[in-house]
């Protein structure tokens, strides 16, 4: 009698499991719980003052915050800066398209294309959100001066509208993060780094003592590191000398790469020397 009770308690408690591990893959974590909380107090404040100061478009502040969502204060800040600075050089742009082409509408096409390639090519040249302003940069000339293209006199309000949405955006979701502790991205980056660093030193160990451990390998350590540069850059909005960590930060990443490509190299050297 005992062993079939002992077994229907084991199965009882197996189903147990299973049931607690659906469960928690449908429960949000605290964190991220805490991200959506943030995001939508900040959505629903944007939305009220875009109302309470009558912009022409209240719902793309709303909007503007949900693009700017972040689940760490740096990486918001940077996004909003370059975000800011794309829709004031894409307004510039529209303005002056509008004034050389207004109501042509092949010269205005003709030219958007060759404004938009423009970005396309200086993104690919760049990394993360400066790559997203330059992008942002070319789609907002389609947002203002091609959407306008009949009416170029409103060409002017729409873009100031849509500045004024995107600051106010801004200004919320950055207030949001400060008055509710959003997470700061050094904080996260620093054990990254550590572990990263640990990692390729354990990597060029194993390739100065027994040979070149690998392309796989060489590339998993990559994959690990290459994130970690995007969160560099955001560093510097966090901290008053947030320049300055992240120029460090930036330069502990390249010189990890700079191990890991110099131990294979010294590896493969050995190996030739020793035929």
């Amino acid at each position: 009698m005992p062993e079939p009770a002992s077994r229907a308690a084991s199965q009882a408690g197996g189903a147990l499991d299973r049931l607690l591990d659906r469960l928690d893959a449908w429960v949000p974590s605290p964190a991220a719980l805490a991200f959506a909380v943030r995001i939508w107090i900040g959505m629903m404040a944007a939305l009220y003052l875009a109302f309470w100061l009558q912009l022409d478009s209240a719902s793309s502040a709303a909007v503007g915050v949900a693009i700017l969502a972040q689940p760490k204060r740096g990486q918001a800040i940077s996004k909003a800066v370059y975000r800011l600075l794309g829709t004031i050089l894409g307004g510039a742009v529209s303005l002056l398209f509008l004034a050389l082409f207004g109501q042509d509408r092949v010269e205005m096409l003709v030219a958007f294309a060759a404004w938009l390639g423009l970005c396309v090519f200086v993104a690919q040249y760049l990394q993360d959100t400066r790559a997203y302003g330059a992008m942002l940069s070319g789609y907002t000339v389609a947002i203002i001066a091609v959407a306008h293209l009949d009416a170029p006199q409103t060409g002017f309000d729409a873009a100031v509208a849509r500045l004024a949405a995107i600051t106010l955006a801004i200004v919320v979701i950055t207030f949001i993060n400060d008055a509710l502790a959003s997470p700061s991205t050094w904080r996260a980056l620093r054990p990254q780094l550590a572990g990263a660093h640990a990692a390729v030193q354990a990597f060029c160990r194993e390739a100065f003592a027994t040979g070149d451990p690998g392309v796989e390998r060489a590339a998993a350590l990559i994959a690990r590191i290459a994130p970690m540069r995007a969160d560099a850059s955001a560093i510097a909005g966090e901290l008053d000398d947030g320049r300055y960590r992240a120029a460090g930060a930036r330069s502990g990443i390249a010189a990890l790469y700079a191990m890991l490509a110099a131990s294979r190299a010294v590896a493969r050297a050995r190996a030739e020397l020793g035929r």
